[in-house]
Parts: C-alpha cells; structure tokens; sequence
C-alpha cells in the first residue's frame, strides 16, 4: 500500500465523527497469514498515522498488528503506535 493511499485512509477516519472511531490498525505485513516478518516501510506509515491524529487532538488509539517482535517494538512505539498486537512472536 503505498503512503499517499494510508494517508487517504487515515483522512477518511478522521473525517468520521469521533463518537465513532478509537482507533486505527495499520498492519506491519501482508494481511492472510501469521507468522510473517515485519515490513521496516510501514514505520514510515504509523509515524504519518500517529501525526494525523495529533494533529485532530482526539483521542484514537494507533494500534500494530502483524510481525511485532522483541527485536522491533521499540522502533514501533517510538514511531507512534500505542497498542501492540504479538501474536506469533508470543505464542
């Protein structure tokens, strides 16, 4: 997916009354199957996520979901994510 169409994305939630929307999930990997690896691009694309959202002052939740491990939620939260799904590095 590329940043122009996450950006068109995360436009479009924040366009929802806020009532309605708490968080947002981008994915660190190709949605269909666990067990993948982390797509290092994607860091881009969750600290845009995190700065629109900032920028409305409302109170959405940003979480990560696919290929979060040991070696990399650092680099995810200091991104801008505040919600952390391990799946496959856990269990």
């Amino acid at each position: 997916m590329s940043v122009r169409r996450v950006i068109v994305i995360m436009l479009f939630i924040l366009s929802v009354p806020a009532d309605i929307v708490s968080m947002g999930v981008p994915l660190g990997e190709v949605p269909g199957f666990g067990g993948q690896k982390f797509i290092p691009g994607s860091l881009g694309k969750i600290g845009q996520a995190a700065a629109l959202i900032r920028e409305t002052g409302r109170d959405i939740r940003l979480q990560v979901d696919g290929g979060v491990d040991a070696g990399n939620v650092r680099e995810i939260v200091e991104a801008g994510a505040d919600v952390i799904v391990a799946g496959n590095s856990i269990f």
